[in-house]
Parts: structure tokens; C-alpha cells; sequence
């Protein structure tokens, strides 16, 4: 009688982790990575001609900045690739700056393209100089 009792308990702790194991499996099934992976929502760029820099203001929302994250910034001026810049994480959960150094003149239009690792980028354009007037 005592070896059955303990069967039963042990029987019952198996359909407990085998319904855990079943709603675990569901919620991947159901919920896959890619609905909440995302690409930039937005990609902002102010370029400082006196002093040759431009800034890269970007909105990744994640609640994981290590996991899922902004993994590339490329730079083109006048379609050439200038630099791509590589991370391994993003600075805070939303929104974060990167300053850059990049030689350019009043005209030259510079092409930035944000990367999420896990899906998708967002590519934005400016003229230099366009901004100020």
C-alpha cells in the first residue's frame, strides 16, 4: 500500500511538469520571438557642419537591451559606405544617441541605416546645411 501512495504522488508530479512542459511549448508555439522583435521606430539625425559630427538620435523600445537590440549603425555620404559601427547592446530600453565623426560638406546627403539583430532596420536621409534653413 505505502508503494502505491508514493507512485501516486509521483504519478501526479509528472502530469504537473508534463502540463508545464505542454504551456511552455503552447506560449512558443503561440507566441513567437518575431512578434516582438522589431526593427527602429524612428532614426533622428542632426549633423553639426562647423564641427564635422553627426548625431544619431534612435528609438528601439526592448525590455531587454542585451538581448534584443540596435546591433549596426552604417554611415553612407553620397551612397558610399563611410563607416558601420557594430554593438553588442544598446545603452538604455528606448531611446539613446551615438555621436559620430564624419567629413562632409553643405550639400552631400548622408544615408544612416539602424539594424535591429533580431529583425529589421530603418534608413534615414539628410543634406547637409538643409536643416539650417
Amino acid at each position: 500500500m505505502k508503494d502505491r501512495i508514493q507512485f501516486r504522488k509521483g504519478g501526479a508530479k509528472a502530469v504537473i511538469g508534463m502540463l508545464g512542459l505542454v504551456a511552455v511549448f503552447s506560449l512558443i508555439a503561440f507566441c513567437p520571438m518575431d512578434a516582438y522583435a522589431h526593427p527602429p521606430k524612428e532614426v533622428k539625425l542632426v549633423y553639426n557642419i562647423s564641427l564635422q559630427k553627426l548625431e544619431v538620435t534612435v528609438t528601439h523600445e526592448t525590455s531587454f537591451p542585451g538581448y534584443h537590440y540596435v546591433k549596426q549603425i552604417e554611415i553612407k555620404k553620397k551612397g558610399d559606405s563611410v563607416s558601420a559601427h557594430n554593438y553588442q547592446s544598446q545603452p538604455t530600453k528606448a531611446e539613446f544617441t551615438y555621436k559620430y565623426d564624419v567629413s562632409a560638406a553643405e550639400g552631400d546627403v548622408l544615408e544612416v541605416t539602424a539594424q535591429c539583430n533580431l529583425s529589421g532596420s530603418k534608413t534615414v536621409k539628410i543634406t547637409v546645411g538643409a536643416q539650417e534653413k
